[in-house]
């Protein structure tokens, strides 16, 4: 057996993702090791009589529920009697088989939402000799198709990629947008204003504590730990925003005024309104500084129209909660403009759709990346790479063109194992 616990914790997971009962062969890999069936079931054993579970055994223990005891299943169905299952396309095993336990009939109420089958579109590959030529391939291409540039995008599996395909096409004669991939907004007092408001709605989340700790060093340079927010916290009931505000208090310049309107109109009152309209309106200039890399006025434009609109939207006491649920779902950069290539990556790409879809880097060790491929062919990191290649593929409407080089960095790459799956390697 394996001395690596992590990679031995993974396979438990992967058996429990295929449904495997512990007796049978595990479909993850070529030959099941005699060994494996023993220790899932005494790792299963354990978690009895610890009494505690994880998410695949959840999963397991529901199943052996469901399908041990009918009586149960049955008081389940009735309370249940509609179902909505979202992001279907990423059901595993597991998952499936306890659905079909809670919704067994033909007619039950169920309802899933999903990403389409990549079936029926036009799907090339080529293969280029380096990764520069990569990039301006498709800028060519783009041309000798008679596409338009707006109904195309070019979509890579790390920032990094996607900057040096973007400079590929521009290269060519192209223009191009990149999708931000990092933060909101890349003006640090915008930074600073959301993560002050997500902080007033949740006092006592320590993520976006951290988070307001970042913006705040990319305004000021002051680096503020969260760990001593969270400790100042105690003194004043718990609640992080307060505590943040003393914490920073005695910066000078044009970020102070920033934070007294925050602790006036966001720790001492909730009055969140004001405090967005007076750095979008008029703080920005009371501040005293132009200053590009501090605040970018296309970003200022882009909020204050999203704020308009949802506060014209709902007018009557809009809540603070309520108010972030709706800026938190809408696009935060400007639009791409007219005739240019957007260049994504793939985490960004979710909810996107493009008549045309260059997919690029699908070559070994690049995608899935080498980071992942160390971590064995079963684990969880490929396996989220695997994920994020469908719903790369499943961005193209009419065509998707996936590309590789042969050569990255002047290291000789393979094809990518993605393309092997699909049956197009």
């Amino acid at each position: 057996m394996p001395s690596d616990r992590h990679n031995l914790l993974q396979l438990i997971d992967r058996l429990f993702s295929e449904s495997n009962d512990g007796a049978g062969p595990t479909s993850s890999l070529a030959s099941t090791p005699k060994w494996l069936p023993s220790l899932f079931n005494r790792y299963r054993d354990a978690l009895v009589d610890a009494n505690r579970l994880d998410f695949g055994s959840l999963l397991h223990f529901a199943i052996r529920l469901l399908t041990g005891h009918p009586a149960v299943a049955r008081v389940v169905r009735l309370s249940w009697t509609h179902i909505c299952v979202d992001e279907f396309q990423d059901t595993n095993r597991a998952q499936y088989d306890l659905l079909r336990l809670v919704a067994p009939g033909r007619h039950h109420n169920l309802f899933v939402v999903a990403d389409d089958d990549p079936v029926g579109r036009i799907v090339r590959q080529e293969v280029l000799p380096y990764a520069e030529a990569e990039a301006q391939f498709i800028g060519y291409d783009i041309r000798a198709r008679g596409l338009s540039p707006a109904d195309c995008g070019l979509l890579g599996r790390t920032n990094r990629v996607v900057l040096a395909a973007a400079a590929g096409l521009r290269s060519v004669g192209h223009k191009t947008f990149v999708r931000p991939n990092t933060r909101d907004f890349d003006s640090p007092v915008l930074g600073v204003l959301a993560e002050a408001l997500r902080l007033a709605n949740s006092r006592h989340d320590r993520v976006v504590l951290r988070r307001l700790c970042l913006e705040w060093e990319r305004l000021t340079g002051v680096v503020i730990e969260p760990h001593a927010v969270g400790a100042a916290a105690v003194l004043v009931g718990g609640d992080f925003l307060r505590a943040w505000g003393d914490v920073a208090d005695g910066v000078a310049g044009a970020a102070r005024k920033v934070l007294q309107r925050i602790r006036t109109d966001l720790v001492d009152r909730l009055d969140f309104s004001s405090a967005v309209d007076w750095v979008l309106d008029e703080g920005w200039w009371s501040m005293g500084t132009r200053d590009p890399e501090l605040l970018n006025w296309e970003e200022i434009r882009t909020w204050r129209d999203l704020h308009r609109d949802i506060v014209a939207k709902r007018r009557s006491g809009i809540t603070l909660n309520t108010y972030l649920r709706h800026f938190d779902r809408s696009p935060k950069t400007p639009p791409p403009g007219a005739e240019v290539v957007q260049c994504i990556t793939l985490h960004r790409a979710r909810g996107v759709e493009f008549k045309h879809v260059y997919l690029i880097g699908m070559a070994q060790e690049v995608f899935p990346s080498y980071r992942a491929l160390k971590k064995g062919a079963a684990s969880a990191e490929v396996e989220e790479e695997r994920r994020s290649c469908f719903v790369a593929i499943t961005r193209a409407q009419e065509t998707l063109t996936m590309t590789r080089a042969r050569r990255y960095l002047g290291y000789a790459k393979g094809p990518s194992q993605f393309l092997g799956e699909m049956g197009v390697g």
